[in-house]
């Protein structure tokens, strides 16, 4: 009968144990997978706003671009003209934005992409001929292009 009343202890106390422990990896699976969803939430919302940015720091490379090359037509040397302050910041802002929202996105693939669409704006905004400008921003849209691309794949692959 002792034995009887120490086994059923030992059960229960088994039991117990196993039913704490099962439910603390349930609860640390849920856990894992609500990480798992906030983290791919985040990831998603950065790499749209990511192409936002580059398509701001794009446009604003073709209207820099487009205004030093009519100011050359005009009589300006290439290079001495200065733009607007509104369009300059416009520049300025989305190539911040495009940075920011870069460090944060996982992917390595994207991130290079992005690296080149931004060095390839930089390149056409510093440019030392109209000729060298105008690659460069073409560059740049089409860099832009490719970076969509593989957002827009891995998006896809995120649903």
């Amino acid at each position: 009968m002792l034995w009887t009343a120490v086994i059923t202890a030992f059960l229960s106390a088994g039991g117990i144990v196993l039913g704490w422990y099962l439910n603390e990896g349930t609860r640390s699976r849920g856990a894992q997978l609500e990480t798992d969803r906030r983290r791919a939430d985040f990831q998603r919302v950065t790499m749209l706003e990511l192409q936002e940015a580059m398509s701001a720091l794009t446009r604003a490379t073709y209207q820099i671009h487009n205004a030093d090359s009519t100011a050359e037509r005009e009589g300006v040397q290439w290079g001495t003209n200065r733009v607007g302050e509104e369009l300059g910041e416009q520049h300025r802002g989305a190539l911040r934005r495009t940075y920011i929202l870069n460090s944060r996105v996982a992917n390595v693939d994207i991130r290079n992409a992005c690296q080149a669409v931004i060095a390839s704006s930089n390149a056409a905004i510093a440019a030392p001929s109209q000729a060298v400008g105008t690659i460069e921003t073409h560059t740049t849209g089409d860099l832009a292009n490719a970076a969509t691309e593989v957002i827009g794949e891995l998006l896809r692959d995120l649903l």
